[in-house]
């Protein structure tokens, strides 16, 4: 999925932190119109 989203918006890796840790992951610069496909795609684990 990074690979196609790669080809369409501006992505970085970056690391994040939330009450259950430090994590690694990717920024994803799109709408968050984008954001809600991306979470329904994948069932809401990104």
């Amino acid at each position: 999925m990074i690979e196609d989203l790669e080809s369409w918006f501006r992505v970085e890796e970056c690391s994040f932190n939330s009450i259950f840790g430090t994590f690694e992951g990717h920024r994803i610069y799109a709408s968050r119109k984008v954001a809600e496909k991306i979470e329904i795609q994948t069932r809401y684990a990104a």
